[in-house]
């Protein structure tokens, strides 16, 4: 009898080390499974990670919806500016269409934003973004989803500590979700050849020259900067020099022929400041960079050496 029930208590623990070991593998598993959550799924840190947006459209489209969603702040667009905004954001920070102009962030000169990096994940059809960029001299943060079966996307402000977070500390954790279609959330893509591309960066550049001159001189090419400009006051009295002419290539590339009385005018003025506008350009591709080599009718040169959308280098000078 004895002798049986220790068969008994042997089995019995034998029995307990193999649930154990089941519980424990189950355990595992699920930690690194895919867990489905309201129609969420959170991916394990170890199947994703941040990397540079290299897509220069997708860099394009998510720049468009930020400059976008300052211009509904600027244009006191409530109910637009709501529907952009992510409605987990929405809900934490009890946001409604009365008080949202209240609670996001204002600035003075909206049409100075530029996107100066953007790191992106992907899970599928759903993509987050992490973009930095730069406002009445002041860095800003934002997250922004984008659903690309729907053609969705929503964004979300934040601060320079998740921002580096997730970038720098490379934090992996995408919680992807379908982003619904509200009435204003559609994204429009981007799709440029080089030659718009070329002319963006030729804009974006003159712009900043005129806006933000210590940023633009932060973004010449190092040893050109040193031979040329040896100090930022030196570049500013360049820029100082050469305003009237930064001004009419900058309105000349931008100009809207909404914004004249008549066709004819807009033509006039587009004829008469022609020689301003990028003439021409060629592209390089290069081991680490691509180059865009500009030319306004004056032959004046613009060369910028791009790492990523966006983040690039320049020289003023043909090489």
């Amino acid at each position: 009898m004895k002798k049986k029930s220790k068969i008994i208590l042997i089995f019995i623990i034998f029995i307990l080390i193999i649930i154990s070991i089941l519980i424990f593998m189950l355990f595992k598993y699920n930690k690194e499974k895919i867990d489905i959550n309201d129609n969420k799924s959170i991916i394990s840190n170890k199947s994703i990670r941040f990397i540079r947006t290299s897509d220069t459209n997708l860099y394009y489209t998510i720049d468009e919806c930020i400059k976008s969603y300052f211009t509904m702040i600027k244009n006191n667009q409530s109910e637009v500016l709501i529907s952009y905004l992510n409605p987990d954001y929405i809900n934490k920070n009890k946001i409604t269409v009365e008080n949202v102009l209240t609670i996001v962030e204002k600035y003075n000169n909206y049409d100075t934003y530029r996107t100066s990096e953007m790191y992106e994940i992907e899970n599928g059809e759903y993509f987050l973004y992490y973009a930095k960029g730069r406002i009445d001299r002041n860095n800003v943060y934002f997250s922004v989803g984008l659903d690309k079966n729907k053609e969705t996307f929503e964004i979300i402000p934040i601060d320079e500590k998740e921002y580096l977070t997730r970038v720098e500390e490379n934090y992996t954790t995408l919680v992807a979700n379908e982003i619904s279609k509200r009435k204003y959330n559609f994204i429009r893509y981007k799709g440029f050849n080089d030659k718009d591309i070329a002319r963006l960066y030729f804009i974006d550049y003159i712009k900043l020259m005129l806006i933000d001159p210590e940023e633009a001189y932060n973004m010449l090419e190092d040893n050109y900067k040193k031979e040329k400009f040896k100090s930022l006051k030196n570049f500013e009295d360049y820029i100082n020099e050469n305003k009237q002419k930064l001004q009419a290539s900058y309105k000349v590339e931008t100009a809207d022929s909404t914004e004249y009385e008549s066709f004819s005018k807009y033509y006039d003025f587009k004829k008469k400041y022609e020689d301003y506008a990028l003439s021409d350009y060629s592209v390089k591709d290069n081991s680490n960079t691509k180059q865009y080599i500009c030319e306004d009718g004056k032959n004046n040169y613009y060369i910028f050496n791009v790492k990523h959308p966006g983040d690039y280098t320049v020289k003023l000078d043909k090489e």
